[in-house]
């Protein structure tokens, strides 16, 4: 027993002692570091991508070496403004301007073994661009009692679009993808793609969408009917002369509508006819679904 406790602390003793050099034993390390650029607008094409990170070796001792992993790093920013004057050229990357921004994060004893890519040399050009609406392709259906206020948003409702000249010219508004949406009720927030479209670039691949609904109620009036376009010297007597109006309005605006918001006219006839229609008008936006009973009334014109 006292044998195999002797050979237990022997172990457990190397171990420490083989931890501890290999914490002092220079090594090397491979990181990821992310690279953003500045200076580049919109309709600025690259003949390839350009690179959004680089990989790193860092040479160090094992124990500060354990620190350099990819959250150590920030991203490098390159500013790439200076050489994106012309309508089109070449961008050009160098180590001079990549190693200072990555030296000036490592710590006093580490070394920088290797940068990939550490030389960049791109080929650009500017695209002509236009600014067009965006459309919502899809559709959304309240839960039942509910109902949409106003139209379905988008955001946000303009983008602009790169490519040739002659396509722009021929494009008139981005289609988001197409999505139903069931049972709406309240606020509704989600995100929508666009339809791509072939040979141009869009400045975004989605746009927010935001439908709001409300409960609502119906409300009904009765009104007299108003004749328009009547000659001077004649009148129009109506069978009946008034009508029952049914209206669909937010439950929050139930108040806020009385008949004098309301007109319901019909106009004097250019043809021979034996029914008038009836039109109803009302200014108010949050009135919707309109419906008149009856639709048609009977008439006749009198001389005065």
């Amino acid at each position: 027993m006292g044998d195999l406790m002797t050979f237990g602390l022997f172990v457990i003793f190397a171990t420490i002692i083989w931890f501890g050099h290999a914490l002092n034993v220079v090594r090397e390390r491979a990181v990821s570091i992310e690279v953003h650029y500045i200076g580049v607008e919109d309709n600025i094409c690259f003949s390839s991508p350009l690179p959004e990170q680089l990989q790193v070796t860092v040479r160090d001792q094992g124990k500060r070496l354990q620190s350099y992993d990819k959250s150590y790093f920030a991203p490098i920013t390159i500013d790439l403004s200076s050489q994106l004057q012309d309508r089109e050229g070449q961008v050009v990357i160098t180590s001079e301007q990549i190693r200072p921004k990555i030296t000036d994060q490592l710590q006093g004893t580490a070394k920088l073994q290797k940068v990939v890519p550490e030389y960049v040399s791109l080929d650009y050009y500017r695209q002509a661009e236009k600014s067009v609406p965006v459309v919502f392709a899809g559709e959304v259906t309240p839960q039942k009692q509910y109902q949409l206020v106003g139209k379905v948003r988008l955001i946000p409702n303009t983008i602009k679009v790169f490519g040739k000249q002659e396509q722009l010219d021929s494009i008139s508004q981005v289609l988001t993808e197409p999505l139903t949406i069931n049972n709406a009720k309240d606020t509704i927030e989600r995100e929508a793609r666009l339809q791509p479209i072939a040979g141009l670039r869009l400045e975004r691949q989605q746009v927010s969408i935001v439908a709001i609904t409300e409960q609502f109620t119906e409300r009904q009036f009765t009104l007299p009917i108003e004749t328009l376009n009547v000659p001077e010297k004649e009148s129009l007597r109506l069978f009946p002369n008034q009508v029952k109006v049914t209206l669909r309005l937010g439950i929050n605006h139930f108040n806020d509508i009385t008949d004098s918001d309301l007109h319901a006219v019909c106009y004097y006839p250019k043809r021979e006819t034996t029914l008038l229609p009836i039109e109803v008008r009302c200014t108010l936006p949050f009135v919707n679904n309109i419906r008149v009973q009856p639709q048609e009334v009977e008439y006749i014109i009198e001389k005065r």
